[in-house]
């Protein structure tokens, strides 16, 4: 198209291309190519989708949204804006679009601070990691899914920044670092989306369907508690592997999602109820 020539032109960032080798465009609020970048991903049957923020969710910031389709990315910066902006409100039909599937890899948080920062509801979710369980009864993270299923992982990917800069995805203007780590955690994902529908019996299709449409609501329909623990406590109460978070989690039933942050001693707390809240914290007094 026409206008994403112009940007690769004129946007010496979006010259810049991912791991896949797909063109990749910034887009901020303000820009002229906001209105052709929504054209393209509007005629997309499936999107592939992530979300980048500090400590991401409503109790943290979104700082930038990814949408790709087979054959392009484009990456939103939201940092600090509002629902109202151009930006927000470009996105929030093609996200609330019930005929266009999002590809996402566990998108518990990112239909969280979709929701309560951009007031967007994320809507035909494909959740990858939903899809596993279903299929081989693994839950783990995006590298480590697609490892799993042969798929090259995103060699950008450095979880050490946070150590030194937690607020990393709020610095500004974006590097070509963060450019290519956050267009590359995307561009993985249509390969995976295609893997898994081939991989799951009609049943496991069905049950991951629905899994994934409970993932893109509960969490963002839950109530957030701050809560701060002793930092030298953090790794008992998370477990090794996440299974005591993970054991609480199906004790519950469902009514509690727990979030860590960047902020030593802090975690997020979605709880359902009072009761999920109680024994959450009286697990945490111990």
């Amino acid at each position: 198209m026409e206008f994403l020539t112009a940007a690769l032109g004129n946007i010496s960032i979006a010259k810049d291309q991912n791991q896949a080798g797909q063109p990749c465009c910034v887009v901020s609020t303000g820009s002229e190519f906001l209105k052709g970048s929504i054209e393209c991903l509007q005629g997309a049957d499936v999107l592939a989708l992530d979300c980048e923020g500090v400590n991401l969710g409503r109790g943290g910031s979104v700082c930038i949204v990814q949408l790709a389709t087979r054959d392009r990315c484009f990456l939103f910066d939201v940092n600090e804006l509002t629902p109202e902006s151009d930006v927000a409100t470009a996105l929030k039909p093609i996200l609330e679009n019930k005929n266009i599937v999002k590809v996402i890899h566990d998108c518990k948080q990112d239909a969280d601070a979709l929701l309560h920062l951009l007031g967007i509801t994320l809507v035909n979710v494909h959740d990858t990691q939903c899809w596993d369980v279903e299929i081989r009864n693994e839950s783990h993270n995006l590298n480590n899914t697609l490892t799993a299923y042969g798929i090259e992982t995103n060699s950008v990917r450095d979880g050490s920044v946070y150590k030194t800069n937690p607020a990393f995805w709020a610095t500004r203007p974006l590097t070509p670092e963060m450019i290519a780590w956050a267009s590359g955690d995307v561009t993985a994902l249509f390969q995976l989306y295609e893997l898994q529908r081939t991989a799951a019996t009609e049943a496991q299709a069905e049950a991951a369907k629905l899994s994934s449409e409970y993932n893109s609501r509960n969490v963002a329909s839950m109530k957030l508690e701050i809560v701060y623990i002793n930092p030298e406590n953090m790794g008992w109460f998370i477990g090794k592997g996440g299974s005591n978070v993970k054991r609480l989690t199906q004790r519950l039933a469902g009514c509690i999602h727990v979030s860590t942050t960047h902020v030593p001693g802090q975690i997020h707390l979605y709880v359902r109820d009072k009761k999920a809240l109680k024994t959450t914290l009286k697990l945490l007094e111990k």
